[in-house]
């Protein structure tokens, strides 16, 4: 379903900082739940973020900086949550330092992110018991998606043919002008 900007503005603020970092990325980037929990500090650079989809061993992309301070603003607030927790190379880690998932020798994630889902898990509870509908962590890659215009939608999401990425990702009702006043 599509999580209107409202929606996803009042669910942040309910969130925990760790979680109110990952949505403004994920936001932000489009990127799968595997792959920004896989992001790591080596990966923030002086041009951007260098991350890849892991799923479809797409080339690497670099998400530049904006000039609203939106992905530097997730990244701070990244670091942030996590700087009483034992160092991680990992943006996103467990109170150990461990990342969420692990990767093998062919660099696929492996295993299932079963902490930061409970965490997921417990914000939705909340988030439902206060009155609101039900979304799924997956929406919010839709809504990256259906925010912005179709041709920037295919390359947030990686896909390599804008009908995948209109069938799947685009899920903001269209407005319809019943008269346009000829």
């Amino acid at each position: 379903r599509y999580v209107t900007d409202e929606e996803f503005r009042a669910f942040r603020e309910m969130a925990s900082p760790k979680l109110q970092a990952y949505l403004l990325l994920k936001e932000a980037t489009g990127l799968a739940k595997q792959d920004l929990l896989l992001i790591e500090l080596s990966d923030i650079k002086e041009d951007g973020l260098h991350a890849r989809r892991r799923k479809t061993k797409s080339k690497p992309k670099i998400y530049a900086w904006d000039t609203d301070g939106i992905l530097h603003s997730g990244i701070d607030l990244a670091r942030s949550a996590h700087r009483s927790h034992i160092g991680s190379r990992y943006l996103f880690h467990t109170r150990q330092g461990k990342p969420y998932y692990f990767v093998d020798e062919q660099g696929h994630a492996t295993g299932k992110p079963e902490a930061f889902d409970s965490m997921w898990q417990r914000l939705m509870s909340k988030w439902v018991t206060a009155g609101n509908e039900r979304f799924t962590e997956h929406d919010i890659r839709a809504k990256a998606a259906s925010d912005t215009k179709s041709e920037h939608a295919q390359e947030l999401m990686d896909h390599s043919t804008k009908e995948m990425t209109e069938k799947v990702y685009r899920r903001k009702p269209k407005v319809v002008h019943i008269n346009k006043g000829e």
